[in-house]
């Protein structure tokens, strides 16, 4: 009686697995996902214009992929109507990326994503991207020595966040930003080139709107403004005032500190932070007459780089303050300085705007590369 109920319960077990599999190869997994702001035909109102990106499962030696798009009023009507295009039954729960037209960008994100926020099916994890340009184009063209173009953009940018060239930005990081008190969210900006696609550097955002961007030459330095990290590259032209040739440096496996230090000054909301910034670093390259295995001659170089990282901060904060975008999270600092009262009636944006921002940098050059 016993092996008579085991069989029927494993009858069952297959059975069951091989119905699964069927309705696997009926669903179409998508992959990334496009937003785009266009206008409406003949008329001043503006439309949503989404984009899917969903890998073939049938065919994985090809690497096929269907790229769905449709013009809406809002990201739930389009996936109606992108489903309306489909064999398959469209979901949500590998979704990896999620790319935004820099024109939508500039009108604000959070109405898009709050939809994302809302969706059980999504999780917080998925990549967010602003592309300089067109989100729909980007993802329709095809890169020759990419076959899928979802998965090349989402192996750049994962690399890229490790190398500290770009901020990992989620659905919930950035979520997380656009609602906390004293700091802007910021991501990652793309373009496309010819036959491939480029880091462009930091976007920053006032609230939920897109407002500028910090080059990628200067992205490792607004990183070590941003943040503790470890493992990173910065390259470096230091200008020699005594010669007209510049001095190269690779500084290679960064470890990075910072502090933030508040103190008020004399009248209402006025303050002035110095943020203390302690690197750490080897020099895999460096062209220049200065001997490294010389203490003395190190140490001017160890001065000579935070020279320039000092000097390039303050570029960087005046660009920030001058856009009143907080991406560093200096009002974090500043919240923490005062009482709940004076922050809830306080205009950080105006603050940020004219705050005093002093930079202490620390370099330590460890080693040479392979020599000690």
């Amino acid at each position: 009686m016993f092996r008579f109920l085991f069989m029927i319960g494993l009858s069952a077990c297959v059975i069951t697995g091989c119905t699964d599999q069927r309705q696997i190869e009926k669903l179409g997994f998508t992959h990334s996902v496009g937003f785009d702001l266009i206008k409406g035909e003949g008329a001043e109102e503006e439309r949503l214009q989404v984009t899917l990106v969903i890998p073939s499962m049938e065919n994985q030696v090809d690497k096929k992929k269907q790229i769905l798009t449709t013009v809406s009023k809002s990201s739930k009507e389009a996936r109606l109507k992108l489903s309306q295009q489909s064999d398959k039954q469209i979901v949500s729960g590998q979704v990896r990326n999620t790319l935004f037209g820099i024109a939508l960008a500039r009108e604000g994100l959070w109405k898009h994503i709050d939809t994302y926020v809302r969706d059980p099916a999504i999780g917080p994890n998925v990549k967010l991207t602003i592309v300089d340009g067109n989100a729909h184009e980007l993802l329709s063209k095809d890169y020759p020595q990419h076959s899928l173009t979802g998965r090349y953009i989402d192996k750049l940018i994962e690399k890229e966040i490790q190398g500290q060239t770009v901020p990992e930005a989620t659905i919930y990081s950035w979520s997380r930003d656009y609602y906390d008190d004293g700091i802007d969210p910021v991501a990652p900006l793309i373009n496309s080139l010819r036959d491939h696609v480029r880091i462009d550097g930091v976007a920053l955002f006032n609230e939920d709107k897109y407002v500028g961007k910090i080059e990628p030459i200067h992205s490792v330095i607004f990183s070590f403004l941003r943040g503790d990290f470890r493992q990173g590259e910065l390259y470096m032209e230091l200008p020699d005032e005594k010669k007209k040739e510049k001095e190269i440096v690779l500084l290679s496996s960064i470890i990075n500190k910072r502090n933030i230090d508040v103190e008020r000054l004399a009248g209402p909301q006025k303050f002035r932070v110095t943020m203390r910034i302690t690197i750490k670093g080897s020099v895999l390259e460096y062209l220049g007459e200065r001997k490294l295995s010389n203490d003395a001659q190190k140490k001017e170089l160890e001065h000579a780089i935070e020279k320039y990282i000092r000097q390039t901060s303050e570029k960087l904060i005046a660009h920030m303050q001058k856009l009143k975008a907080d991406g560093m999270g200096i009002g974090k600092a500043v919240r923490n300085h005062v009482s709940y009262e004076e922050w809830d009636k306080m205009n950080w944006d105006e603050v940020f705007s004219k705050l005093k921002v002093e930079f202490q940098v620390k370099v330590k050059i460890r080693d040479n590369g392979k020599f000690k």
